[in-house]
């Protein structure tokens, strides 16, 4: 993959990002939420469309997976030349045993609701 990196605002990539599945949120009552003390500018060096990929998976994930009605929490913290992004909901979790497959093409942790879910698995695969 060539990679095309540009400086931009990861605040507000993630911003558009929420604006694009806000309506897949609203739909199972979902909160799309930026951390109240992340700070209101942080700009990076990187491929966006890539970062903006991975986000994207990371959320979607979060609204599939994560509690009906819940929250999810989107932080990213600065230190010093790197930045770090937690994506958090409130859903049930992923169980120990799965945790070192879950980056694994086409890997599903719950076989029997794959076709109510949707997607294709590969969603973690490309994240990581």
């Amino acid at each position: 993959i060539k990679m095309h990196p540009q400086n931009f605002d990861l605040r507000k990539l993630l911003e558009d990002i929420f604006d694009q599945l806000e309506e897949t949120a609203q739909k199972r009552g979902t909160r799309l939420k930026i951390f109240k003390y992340a700070p209101k500018s942080c700009y990076v060096f990187a491929d966006k469309l890539r970062i903006g990929q991975v986000l994207t998976n990371l959320v979607v994930n979060a609204i599939k997976y994560g509690n009906e009605s819940g929250t999810i929490v989107v932080n990213y913290t600065i230190d010093q030349d790197s930045v770090s992004i937690s994506v958090k909901d409130d859903g049930p979790g992923i169980e120990e045993k799965h945790l070192n497959r879950i980056f694994e093409r086409f890997y599903r942790i719950d076989k029997s609701r794959s076709k109510e879910q949707g997607g294709t698995g590969l969603g973690l695969a490309i994240v990581k």
